[in-house]
């Protein structure tokens, strides 16, 4: 477990548009869950990712990938139209994956989390 990611969002991002000279390949149930949770088609979601499309993204995780030797993923959560989603993605050689896409199962609803915040600033109990 890392608290760094291992690959710069930035150019992963820029990777998802368009005629950029980099492949990104969305795995078959991060393009299904995509589709069935966000209406987001495989060119939508990459145009979405591109386009700067969450309202917010953290990174949480870097982990090696389990059948890789070598290769890292990255796991983010994001906010999106009320909704929390979670993405993790990683590099081989210049492709790029998007592993999976799909709504996050470790948090709550935006007022969860909004106790959460005042919790910890000892506004609540």
């Amino acid at each position: 477990m890392s608290h760094r990611p291992k690959y710069d969002y930035e150019k992963f991002r820029k990777a998802c548009g368009k005629n950029k000279g980099k492949k990104v390949n969305v795995w078959e149930n991060a393009a299904e869950d995509a589709e069935r949770l966000f209406r987001k088609d495989e060119e939508a979601l990459l145009d979405f990712i591109y386009k700067k499309g969450f309202d917010s993204i953290t990174f949480f995780n870097s982990s090696p990938h389990r059948n890789i030797k070598g290769v890292f993923i990255d796991e983010y959560e994001f906010r999106t139209g009320g909704i929390t989603g979670y993405i993790a993605f990683f590099k081989v050689n210049e492709n790029w994956s998007i592993k999976s896409f799909h709504q996050s199962e470790t948090r709550f609803t935006l007022l969860g989390d909004e106790i959460k915040k005042l919790k910890e600033k000892k506004v609540l109990k």
